[in-house]
Formats: C-alpha cells, structure tokens, sequence
C-alpha cells in the first residue's frame, strides 16, 4: 500500500493564515505564531460518493455540511466544486445518464439538479411552493431519464416526468405509506423498468409493477426487531432476483420478485447494510458497507464472507466504479476516510487528502502531550505528533456518537468512552474497544479520570455523578442521590486532591471527599450555566468559574461566594475556555475563533498572545501545558493546532 505523504494545510485555506505575532529580541530570530493544520482528520463527513459511468477518473464527493468536491484523476487529488446548500446532508449523488455534466442531488434540504457538472444547483420543487423536504433518495429510469422518483422524509413518494420541474405525490387508495412514510430507498429493474421497489422506514418493501401507478406490499408492515430496510438491489440480468439489507445487518434474498423471501445473512448488533453494489462486470459479484465492515458475494447474496483487509471494522459505505474493465471500489466512513481497492478489497489506499474535513467534538491528550485523541461523530482518531498524522482507533467501538473521551492516569494506551449503547475501553490505544460491564446504570455524556488518584474515575449524566475507586469496575451513586447533579468539566485541586469542582449548568458544585457527595455554591452564582472553573495557583482559595458566553465570576474564600469578574473580551457565544487537568490555574481563551488569551493564574491577568487569524467553527479546545499545545477542532475542518510555549515564555518571562 502507498505511503500517505504528510500534507500541507487544505488550500482553500492557505490564503487566510494570519502573518502571526512576531516577538524577539535584537540580533535573535522572531518567533511567529499561527494556527497549523494537523494534517487531518481528512474525509470524515462524506456522505455521499459518484463513481461517474461516462467520464474516467471522475469521482463526486458530497459531505454532511453541503459542500461537494471532485477529482478528475480517480481521488490524486480534490477541489471543492461548490455548495449546494450550507448544512445540508448531501445523501446521495446521480448523473443523468444522456445529459452530459447534469446531475441530481438528495440531501435533507430537498433535491437539486446541477447543468454544468456540480457547478451551480438549483433546488426541485418537490413540494410545489411550499418550503423544502427532505429528499433521502431519488431514482432515475435508465430508458427514460426525464421520468425521475424521489423518497422523501415523512411526505413519501414523488413523480416526475420533465427532469424535476414538477412533481406529483404517489398514491395507492387506501394505503397511506406512499403519501406519508419515510422512503429510504428506491430501485427500478432495468429489464423492467416499471418495476420499482420501494422501501419504508418501519413500513417494509414494497413494489410497482406499473411504474408507481398501483403498489403490492412485499414484506411484514413492521419486522419483529423493529428493524428498517436499508438498501435494496435487483438484478441487471436475472428476472425477479431481488435482495435487501436492514438497520440490524440482515440480508434476504427472493427470486420471485419478492413474492417469498429467504434469509441470507443474520445480522449483527449495530451492523447496519449501509450500501449494496455489484461488479459491472459480473452482477452476481456484490460488494455490501456494514456497520463492522465489509462483505463479498459471488452468488448475489446467497452467501457472504468478510472480506479480509487493512481497513478498520468500521461503518463503511461502498461504491463500485460502474466502468470497465478495470473495476474499482471505494469505500467512505467516519474512522477510514477515502479509500479505493483495485483488487476486490485486499489492498487499499487512501485517497482523501484536501477532500472535505471532520466535525471534532471533543479532544484529550496524555500528560506529556505525545498522545493525542479525537473524537469526530462515532469515530474517534489517534493523533502522533511527531509523525503528524492521524489515524483510525475505533474498532469495536458502537454508537451513534461518541459523547466523552478519558485517558487512563497511568496510562495513555487505556481509554474510556461513552456513547448511546453505554461505557467501551481499550487498552491499545484505540486498535480494538471492548464493552465494559453493565455496572453503570446509565449513559454516562461525560467521563473524567482523577489526575493524582490512579484508581479513581468519574461518570455524569441524567442520573447525576458517579463515582469508581476501581478503575471503572464498579460504580457508586454521588450524594444526594434523590436530586441528582450532572457535570460537563470538573476541576481538580492540587493541594488536595479531595477537593473537586464541577461545573454544571447549574452552577458550581463542590466536593471534599473526592466526589462521594457534592454541594452548590449557594452565593452569588445561581443557576447559571457553568462551563469550566480554573483556580488560582498563588492563593489556593481563589477561583475562577466561567459560563458558556465567556463570562466570569470569581471566588476568594474556597468557593462560598462569587461576584462578577471582568475578562479582557467581551462576552458571546465564540468563547471557548481550556484549562489544562493537571495545572487548572493554566488557562487559555479562544474568542471567535480567532484572538487567543493566556493567563498564568486561572484567569486573574491574561494576555493576548493571538490578535488576527483566519476565524476557526470552534467546538472543542483542549490546552495541554506541558506541551505547550492549543488544540482546537473544528466544524467540518478538523484539528488545528497553536504552539504557545515559547511565546508564554517570552510574554511572561517564564
């Protein structure tokens, strides 16, 4: 496999880096400081790939936040095309087969159609004059490209006759699921083209034999597992052979046009079928995207096997080059990024540098700063600075989303995280996660270590704050267990590590007893909505709390009372403040993404060690003093990174 080279930052965003601040001394070298890309994390909101049928080497990338990139040269390289519409999912991508350049898209803005190959987009008015749908998929007839279908989210079925210039709902009398369920896929038989199969979330499959005109149910209205038929394939050459995918990994198969339906694969947990695709070559070669994988078949679905290769067992997505001879296969997902396959998924290579970005959440690092990960939707990513590069470490990690990230205190390759199915951990850094014991009656949406108590962790959510004094084997319920508190950060005292703060939205809580039972501060405070408390590092009685706007308050007398504190900027939504866990009085602020403050004191005198840069969609920082490192991720634009520990030396003369 090629060696992916270490890239430079995203052009599109090279333009806009700032010249930085320039300090020093006569005869000595200034130091500059400025946002560096970390290399990635690339290509973790595809979600949407086109292998162009008419033009060589032609690949379409549409991402979650709307934008849609191309290569001309099979994925070498990228260029962002366009947007279609800011913040909406593009779903799935089509060419017109007879129409050179003219594509539609599916997003969950309502469907578009490009003239001039992805260009400029003008939304179809599938819901006449009223506002935009959701389109999740559309079709188009391979005999007669103006007839188009589109499914949409909880309207059901359109028509279209003139290329997406008018439409009219589906009906089937009495049957309201045509006019009112979610369609999630849509095929047509290309030996039969008015034989469609449509599938309905929580509805079942169901088929046309008439192009749409009148409709037969093919499967139960709802499956015993409640499960949702995902994607649907027919065969190009075999009549009525048919297969579909589930939410929960099952796969049945018919040859009668799904008049009787054999099972073929029983699925796993989270194992949804993200795609079905066949070779072009040979339609009884399929390649199937899973929760955990990918899957081959070579008997169009009646049997399957894993298909053995590098990748991680993460959520894939699949396509497969509809050219021939040589097919290619490309496969997308949160964890793996942009890869494509010359030899039926054996080998791979990467093909996502300066392709879109990733929405980063959270991020942690190590003491040392040597070791840092990311947390970006259901993956999270393992970052080695010195080599500056960014790999997947979420194997066996399930969920929809990762909500915490905690790094084991005597050891960087043991993590913690919790998503909605519970509490997962490794000890490789990421390479496999295993389910933890069912212990912790709840899903925790945060998880901390104690920085000086090796054995003893932290879980919150709904239920409130729960403690383990055996590295997570076994939990206890804070106090007062009957009005439950949550925490989003806590705050560790160095003098005594009994003490813990916690910030919550309401308000500071306080333990001294290393979090068995918790208090509010009671003056001055209230309820307000508390994002993070630093401490002072000369005056151990002094703190600072700060609430989601950039606001301060200060106590002087261990916490009991609070008063306004005046930072240097003004309060608003763009302030985001890190402290690092081990020295909490090492405190950093980003406002709008782009001014940067440092205070030695947790907050007591700052200086500004950033005034201009291109503005970051800041959702996560994280401050690592020992480093010397700000980490700052991004919507849609991964991780970038500010070297300040030089610069802190110079303003502050440490």
């Amino acid at each position: 496999m090629r060696q992916k080279k270490i890239p430079p930052a995203p052009l599109r965003l090279v333009a806009l880096l700032p010249l930085g601040i320039l300090l020093g001394c006569a005869g000595s070298a200034p130091l500059v400081t400025q946002w560096e890309y970390t290399g990635g994390p690339y290509a973790q909101n595809i979600s949407s790939v086109l292998v162009s049928a008419t033009s060589p080497g032609r690949i379409y990338a549409g991402l979650s936040n709307g934008d849609l990139f191309i290569s001309s040269n099979s994925g070498r390289s990228w260029s962002r095309a366009s947007t279609l519409r800011s913040g909406a999912r593009i779903l799935q991508l089509l060419e017109d087969p007879e129409a050179e350049g003219k594509l539609y898209a599916a997003t969950t803005a309502g469907a578009y159609v490009s003239p001039d190959d992805g260009k400029q987009w003008r939304e179809l008015p599938i819901a006449g004059e009223e506002s935009s749908i959701a389109c999740l998929v559309l079709a188009i007839d391979p005999w007669k490209p103006s007839v188009l279908y589109a499914g949409t989210k909880q309207r059901g079925m359109f028509v279209s006759s003139d290329g997406g210039e008018r439409w009219s709902p589906m009906l089937a009398g009495r049957d309201s699921t045509i006019s009112l369920g979610d369609v999630l896929e849509i095929k047509i038989d290309v030996q039969r083209p008015d034989n469609l199969y449509a599938s309905f979330s929580s509805h079942g499959l169901m088929k046309s034999t008439d192009a749409g005109g009148s409709w037969t149910r093919l499967t139960e209205e709802y499956s015993s597992t409640g499960a949702r038929i995902t994607r649907v394939l027919v065969h190009t050459r075999k009549e009525d052979h048919v297969i579909f995918g589930t939410s929960t990994g099952n796969i049945l198969k018919s040859t009668s046009g799904g008049s009787t339906w054999s099972p073929v694969r029983q699925g796993l947990v989270a194992d949804r079928i993200y795609s079905l695709a066949a070779h072009p070559e040979d339609p009884d070669y399929l390649i199937a995207g899973t929760g955990t994988g990918i899957l081959r078949s070579t008997d169009f679905g009646t049997t399957w096997q894993t298909v053995s290769s590098p990748l991680p067992h993460l959520p894939v997505s699949i396509t497969v080059s509809p050219l021939t001879p040589r097919c290619l296969i490309y496969a997308h997902g949160e964890g793996i990024g942009l890869q494509v396959s010359a030899d039926s998924g054996q080998t791979w290579e990467p093909v996502d540098e300066h392709l879109g970005g990733a929405r980063v959440h959270e991020i942690r690092s190590d003491w040392s700063g040597n070791s840092v990960f990311a947390a970006t939707g259901h993956t999270v990513l393992h970052y080695e600075p010195s080599a500056r590069k960014w790999v997947p470490a979420s194997t066996g990690l399930k969920g929809e989303e990762v909500y915490s990230l905690a790094i084991d205190t005597d050891s960087s390759s043991i993590l913690l995280a919790s998503t909605p199915f519970g509490v997962f951990k490794t000890t490789d850094a990421g390479t496999l996660w295993r389910q933890t014991s069912r212990k912790l009656s709840m899903i925790p949406l945060f998880l901390e270590s104690h920085p000086w108590i090796p054995t003893r962790l932290y879980a919150s959510g709904q239920q409130g704050i729960f403690v383990s004094t055996d590295k997570g084997n076994s939990w206890a319920q804070s106090k007062p267990i009957e009005s439950p508190y949550t925490v989003r950060s806590l705050t560790f005292t160095p003098t005594n590590a009994g003490v813990v703060y916690g910030a919550s939205s309401d308000g500071v809580l306080i333990t001294e007893n290393g979090g068995f039972t918790w208090e509010p501060a009671r003056f001055g405070l209230k309820s307000l909505d508390i994002v993070a408390i630093t401490l002072d590092a000369d005056d151990p009685k002094t703190s600072y709390a700060w609430t989601a706007d950039g606001s301060c308050f200060r106590s002087t007398n261990n916490g009991l009372e609070w008063s306004n504190y005046a930072p240097p900027w003004q309060a608003g939504g763009g302030v985001h403040i890190a402290f690092d866990r081990h020295t909490p009085s090492s405190t950093v602020a980003v406002v709008n993404g782009s001014r940067v403050y440092f205070s030695p004191n947790g907050g007591g005198t700052w200086k500004q060690l950033l005034e201009k840069g291109f503005p970051l969609d800041v959702l996560a920082v994280h401050w690592n003093a020992n480093s010397g490192i700000l980490y700052v991720g991004t919507r849609e634009q991964g991780v970038f990174q500010l070297p300040l520990k030089h610069l802190i030396a110079e303003k502050f003369g440490g």
